[in-house]
């Protein structure tokens, strides 16, 4: 299945549903879906679910009559809501935060007097909320707002018991339960249930914050029992809803990012997530791309998303926003280059303009009928696997315990993502040692200083294939709990890794995103050939400069069925299809934007999601050569959101390809 996803948007005035009117704006919105090859609708608003507690047989009710009208389109309709948060203020200046930078989650929120009284299935929802660790109060996750413990079986049960009152009464296709984590960092959680628990599978009792023998203290194993069960407790939660939901019933729920340490903090990882969701999200916060004209900035963590996808075998999903077709079509190309589905959004609540500025802006529906009718009228287009020469490997047992800073590993792996790819090259992210029959021949292994026996055992079979490792930064110094080995996989190779331990103070709260220095390997710094094809440098790849990485990569980069000659400023990925044909995928790197200087002008506050009007390609070849090394019978070309119509091009051993005046995507498909 294609995923061709908008977002439906729910706003205060349809909160007087079921008024006639909007049962004729919900069919007018529908329409706009069918036009434009919308496949399903995505709810959006009334975001914080249990604040709309007194309104839900109105939500509901108002959800079964929107899914009815997109069943008759044959569009499908998930809900999606924070199954965990909740607004809350103290004063005006508070309520206003609220409201100015969450308008879109329609902030209908108690006060706290009456938030008190608030019970479901005799149980007040204030006794779930997570606590501090320090200072036992209600933990604050921001958003103006608090936020339910995922281990408080209260809770959990009523949560539950929700979602299949949801599920019975909307019709609903689909389901994203939000925010189920610690969204409070290390502050969450001190209630007694996560106590209980800790104390219960782990055999610890959770210290006071003050006590930094604990607290940041990555070489305490109590430290990192911690953090494993937040990471579990994610997991367990997402798989209580599967439980409740209908065999197959699509769940999925938000994530802007795994692979940063940061997950450490809130336990927000689809390696958590996919423990009960069947549907992997990635969510591509503010522009894309940049305003510096890039989107290598979020490359690494959609790679770690779309791996976790294909390991699981389940469909990938990437959340892009914007407010015109320029960035509907920019987020779509970006998506179906990497080999996901798409979700396309605005995001108007947080552009803080008036209402009647914000008129002139179209509805979500109104701006994807070009990419989308495309990806429908050709599917066929858009299936394949990989046939990326190279593999990343991410080594969760290095981000999960070891350091805990970015600068310890996960900036290693990201810098990694980005410069494989604007070096020219293709490259998929694994979670775990490739098998030798993998279509990848080359497995790049950027500062994994953990690793189990089984890894081992796996990295010898893949070198015993004939396969290359290009290895850098700390490798293998460590076990699979952080704890350093005696005999490191490189010892075989009569090298030993020298990695001094790091020097850093604890501390509370901690904090992943603070600069500081990683511990780095005092071998000789070069690279250093243990076998024909093990080669290991000990720079890290955030410190690595030059083009040595490179010579090696293409030593070791064979020829296949077609090679890049020129591609100069275009990334280029391939798959190959069910029929044998070759999908080639290419996208501009650089980019030129263009915002709507009138309406930027009047917005009031200004972050990282822009009114982007143009988006032209920039320091791009216009003819791209390849080499074909074998024959083809057919060539077709495409550029989806120049053209609906596909040309063929003449097969021969160097192809040129010249790209339309304008185009930053095109595809091409070879057929045997």
């Amino acid at each position: 299945m294609n995923y061709r996803m908008v977002s439906w948007w729910i706003r205060w005035e349809d909160l007087e549903w079921p008024l006639p009117q909007l049962e004729d704006k919900i069919r007018y919105r529908a329409d706009k879906l069918a036009e434009n090859s919308v496949s399903h609708a995505v709810i959006f608003g009334a975001h914080f679910r249990w604040d709309f507690m007194p309104l839900w047989m109105n939500l509901h009710d108002m959800f079964a009559f929107i899914a009815d009208e997109l069943h008759q389109r044959n569009i499908k309709l998930f809900d999606h809501h924070s199954a965990v948060l909740t607004h809350r203020y103290n004063d005006r200046k508070e309520m206003a935060e609220m409201r100015i930078k969450n308008r879109h989650h329609v902030s209908f929120a108690p006060t706290r007097e009456v938030a008190a009284m608030l019970s479901y299935n005799g149980k007040l929802l204030n006794d779930w909320r997570m606590l501090d660790v320090i200072t036992g109060k209600p933990a604050y996750p921001g958003y103006t707002a608090e936020i339910f413990c995922i281990n408080n079986p209260d809770f959990t049960e009523s949560y539950y018991s929700y979602v299949k009152k949801l599920v019975a009464e909307t019709n609903i296709d689909g389901l994203q339960a939000d925010d189920g984590m610690f969204y409070p960092r290390f502050h969450a959680c001190g209630c007694r249930h996560c106590r209980e628990k800790f104390e219960r599978k782990y055999h610890h009792i959770l210290p006071s914050g003050n006590d930094l023998s604990f607290w940041g203290n990555w070489r305490n194993q109590a430290f990192k029992d911690w953090i494993q069960m937040r990471h579990r407790s994610v997991g367990e939660f997402l798989v209580g809803i599967k439980n409740e939901l209908p065999e197959g019933f699509p769940l999925m729920t938000c994530c802007s990012g795994s692979s940063n340490s940061a997950s450490n903090e809130t336990s927000n990882s689809y390696e958590n997530f996919i423990a009960g969701c069947n549907t992997v999200m990635l969510e591509m916060c503010g522009n894309t791309p940049g305003l510096d004209g890039r989107f290598t900035h979020s490359l690494a963590s959609q790679m770690h998303h779309l791996a976790v996808a294909h390991q699981h075998q389940v469909p990938c999903i990437g959340l892009g926003y914007g407010f015109t077709e320029a960035q509907a079509g920019m987020v779509w190309a970006f998506n179906k280059w990497l080999g996901a589905d798409m979700w396309f959004s605005t995001l108007k609540g947080r552009l803080d303009m008036k209402d009647r500025d914000m008129e002139a802006l179209p509805d979500d529906s109104e701006l994807v009928g070009i990419p989308f009718g495309f990806e429908k009228a050709h599917p066929e287009w858009f299936d394949g696997e990989s046939q990326a020469q190279i593999a990343i490997l991410f080594s969760r047992k290095t981000r999960d315990y070891y350091g805990g800073y970015m600068a310890d590993y996960s900036d290693d792996y990201i810098t990694a993502c980005k410069k494989i790819f604007e070096a020219g090259y293709d490259a998929v992210t694994v979670l775990e040692i490739p098998d030798s029959e993998s279509a990848c021949k080359i497995l790049v292994i950027p500062s994994a200083a953990c690793f189990s026996e089984s890894d081992k055992t796996a990295l010898k079979r893949w070198l015993d294939s004939g396969k290359t490792v290009i290895a850098n930064g700390p490798f293998g110094v460590f076990d699979e709990n952080a704890e350093r080995v005696e005999r490191q996989f490189t010892d075989d190779f009569e090298l030993h890794i020298e990695l001094p331990e790091i020097v850093r103070e604890p501390k509370f709260p901690h904090n992943t995103w603070e600069r500081c220095e990683p511990a780095r390997c005092v071998n000789e710094a070069k690279w250093h050939k243990l076998t024909d094809n093990l080669y290991w440098n000990p720079q890290r790849m955030q410190d690595m400069t030059g083009d040595s990485l490179f010579e090696i990569l293409s030593r070791n980069f064979s020829e296949s069925d077609i090679t890049v000659i020129d591609g100069r400023g275009w990334y280029i990925r391939k798959f190959r299809d069910a029929q044998g044909r070759i999908i080639v995928h290419v996208i501009a790197a650089e980019y030129e934007l263009k915002l709507d200087e009138e309406l930027e002008s009047k917005r009031a506050h200004i972050n990282n999601n822009n009114i982007i009007t143009e988006i032209i390609p920039k320091n791009t070849v216009s003819i791209l050569e390849f080499k074909l090394v074998r024959d083809f019978s057919k060539i077709d070309f495409s550029a989806p959101l120049c053209s609906d119509q596909t040309t063929s091009l003449t097969p021969a051993e160097t192809l040129s390809v010249t790209v339309p005046d304008g185009c930053y995507y095109f595809t091409l498909r070879l057929t045997p």
